[in-house]
């Protein structure tokens, strides 16, 4: 009997897996060939980038269309390792159209028009291998459609994608944050650019809708996957569950009951003596439940070239050893024939019955925790254990883990919304806040205390300092500019986006989106101290939010009714103790009162004239009605403060988003500016007189302030925005 022909095989792809493919048919060819009967030999390749490729492509045809290779007739079997849904899909059709078997690594695919890939693949009587879509080199699919076939299956529940399973345990292992790791990940190749598809759960979903269809018998149904990713995981929450005796780890699970059958992937807590939670960095592992055989359980390498590989060799052999097979007599693609699928329901997860993991942070007062327990009995819900953290020095929050009994998910999910407040309310200057507002689902509004980065016609760029001005010189002036902020900004970019996507929110392209990013941000200021523009539709301008301390009886210090100069220095230190020398020097010999507060800067060694006096702090509120002038260094509290009060002001700027307060003071004609450098006791001197004044220009913003409507409006905004639907 003469040897059997070679089977020549298609190759859609020479990337990572395609490379090993190639390798290990070469090295394994005479082994492989005793075990399928005959040689297995790539004799076509199609691939994008063939100048790149690190496959062994001796003795192949090459190009770059794969439509060529679907269609050569010399070619018997096409193995498809292009991934994706397209062009993937017309390929795997036209090639079982063409009467060629399929062997595909491609668990998207599989998971997404497996059915009609099946059907088409039963009409034109050929096999489509898919071992390697699942779990990489672990043979789960075989494992399950044949090995466990005189088994009823329970449940299969799989760490089946190791960049997460990687990220997870080096949070672990190490104390490291989710942004880190990730990153980590990416540079050893384990994760994409766009890691959406490991990290948000994805990836483990497509596995899991095929692991389910084989162990249920159920059609492909990858759209009624509860998909939850480990974004928002954070080393706190692995090192509470290492408190409590468990490891985090990212499953799948695929439960079959009375009811119906479960779909979910999520993070789960699994105590540390299950073999499942040993199973650390890029390996994976299936744990499958039999009503014979009982638990059994498959590791191994879940991805990488070779690994991968293998699972494709081993299918490439099963098509070679049923070539000559009547396909009625073939292992179904499903494990069960096609028209005994069952058409058990998927549950919606909000009938899942599972136990609960809960981290909530909790103002640190008598009573928060039994309102929590409360809201859990009130629905049934058994707390199993509880843990109460020690606040942070200075914190007014605590952390509170618990751990429930097993509760109906719709259950939890009422008991988290009656925990939750209706709605938040975070300063647009806190990323990490306004990030976690944003991913919360709950509805959120943001307040703005400082100037915003809005450009608008005429408008000079944000923080340069710069007065609003118009003509053809100036619009090419203004476009560089605000291009130059916008990048100085970007600086910061990849910080901030790291902060937002271990909170779970969308990544900026520019960082000046965080003045559009809330759906109603209250402007804390109004025209025209800040330049008037055509205002985004989630912006209200509702006056300056104005806090004073507890009023407190202070002595008179304006004896003899002279008017009164009132100067202060920053709370932030920045050196401005200057700023307090001058005014007590300069106003010396005035026919002025002065009262300088030094805040940060230590009063201890000031001079201090007849008509002065010096405090550390002192209630702003109680001195501005009787002050005719105010002497700061720009910051946004006390000046805007000043102005609801009707009092010009001498602005000393000397950094930060000063320079910009100094320039809308200077422009709205309700102060001057005199820059920290040009600062003596003399130009001090000069600049309270000029200041004196502009009393009427300070008076009009009083009054714009006023008729913003304030604290009123700007609730009525608040809750406006509240009211209307989210995206």
């Amino acid at each position: 009997m003469s040897p059997l022909p070679p089977v020549n095989i298609g190759l859609l792809g020479l990337g990572t897996v395609g490379g090993g493919v190639t390798h290990v048919l070469a090295r394994n060819a005479k082994e492989i060939s005793r075990r399928a009967g005959r040689e297995i030999v790539i004799t076509h390749a199609a691939a994008r980038n063939l100048d790149t490729t690190t496959a062994n492509t001796t003795g192949m045809k090459l190009t770059g269309e794969a439509l060529e290779v679907v269609d050569d007739p010399e070619v018997a079997v096409i193995v498809e390792l292009m991934g994706g849904y397209e062009p993937a899909r017309g390929l795997v059709l036209r090639a079982l159209a063409n009467g060629k078997h399929v062997v595909t690594a491609n668990k998207a695919l599989i998971a997404k028009h497996g059915n009609e890939i099946f059907a088409a693949a039963r009409a034109s009587g050929m096999m489509v291998g898919f071992e390697a879509a699942v779990a990489g080199g672990i043979p789960i699919i075989k494992a399950i459609r044949e090995g466990l076939a005189g088994n009823q299956l329970e449940w299969v529940a799989g760490i089946i994608n190791g960049t997460a399973n990687f990220i997870l345990t080096e949070m672990r292992d190490k104390g490291r944050d989710f942004p880190e790791v990730l990153a980590e990940a990416q540079a050893l190749g384990y994760a994409e650019a766009d890691p959406s598809f490991d990290v948000d759960g994805i990836d483990a979903a497509h596995k899991l809708a095929i692991l389910a269809s084989i162990a249920f018998g159920i059609p492909l149904q990858f759209d009624r996957v509860y998909i939850e990713g480990i974004r928002r995981i954070t080393r706190e929450d692995v090192a509470y569950a290492e408190k409590f005796g468990y490891r985090i780890k990212h499953l799948g699970i695929a439960r079959r009951d009375a009811r119906g059958v479960q779909l979910r992937v999520h993070p789960t807590l699994i105590p540390h003596r299950q073999l499942l939670a040993s199973v650390n960095g890029v390996m994976n592992a299936v744990l499958v439940k039999g009503d014979a055989v009982g638990q059994s359980l498959y590791y191994g390498a879940g991805a990488g070239a070779e690994p991968t590989a293998s699972a494709v060799v081993a299918d490439l052999v099963d098509v070679v050893r049923t070539l000559t097979t009547d396909p009625e007599n073939r292992v179904p693609h499903l494990a069960f024939q096609p028209d005994a699928l069952s058409d058990l329901p998927v549950l919606p997860v909000a009938e899942v019955e599972t136990a609960y993991y809960l981290r909530l942070q909790a103002l640190d007062r008598p009573g928060v925790l039994a309102d929590v327990t409360r809201i859990l009995a009130d629905r049934d819900i058994s707390i199993e254990a509880i843990l109460q953290m020690e606040p942070a020095v200075g914190a007014s929050d605590v952390p509170i883990i618990l751990l429930t009994h097993r509760v109906r998910e719709q259950r939890m999910n009422e008991a988290i919304a009656a925990i939750q407040p209706d709605a938040l309310f975070v300063d647009i200057n806190a990323w990490g806040a306004s990030a976690a507002a944003e991913a919360s689902g709950q509805p959120w509004a943001a307040f703005a205390p400082y100037f915003l980065p809005i450009p608008g016609p005429g408008i000079p760029p944000w923080g340069l300092g710069l007065a609003p001005a118009t003509g053809p010189e100036v619009e090419p002036r203004d476009q560089f500019l605000w291009a130059f902020v916008a990048g100085l900004l970007d600086q910061v970019r990849a910080s901030l986006n790291a902060i937002r996507q271990e909170a779970g929110a969308r990544p900026f392209a520019q960082v000046i989106e965080y003045a559009t990013a809330a759906p109603r941000l209250l402007y804390y200021t109004a025209e025209p101290f800040e330049y008037p523009r055509p205002w985004p539709a989630n912006v209200r301008l509702v006056g300056p939010g104005i806090w004073e301390p507890d009023s407190e009886t202070i002595p008179d210090l304006t004896p003899g009714g002279r008017p009164l100069v009132l100067a202060t220095c920053s709370t932030e230190f920045q050196n401005d103790r200057a700023l307090a020398e001058c005014t007590l020097a300069g106003l010396a010999d005035e026919p002025v009162s002065v009262v300088v507060t030094t805040a940060a800067s230590d009063p201890a060694g000031l001079t201090v004239p007849a008509n002065a006096r010096v405090a550390r702090f002192l209630p702003h509120g109680a001195l501005l009605p009787s002050a005719t002038c105010v002497v700061c260094h720009g910051g946004m509290g006390i000046t805007q403060k000043a102005l609801a009060a009707g009092v010009p002001l001498c602005v000393v700027p000397f950094g930060r988003d000063q320079y910009e307060v100094a320039r809308h003071v200077a422009v709205a004609g309700a102060g001057v500016c005199l820059p920290a450098p040009e600062l003596t006791p003399e130009r001090l001197r000069q600049a309270v007189r000029e200041a004196l004044e502009l009393r009427p220009g300070a008076r009009r913003i009083a009054a714009a302030f006023q008729a913003t409507g304030g604290a009123e409006a700007a609730a009525d905004a608040f809750e406006e925005g509240m009211r209307r639907p989210r995206p």
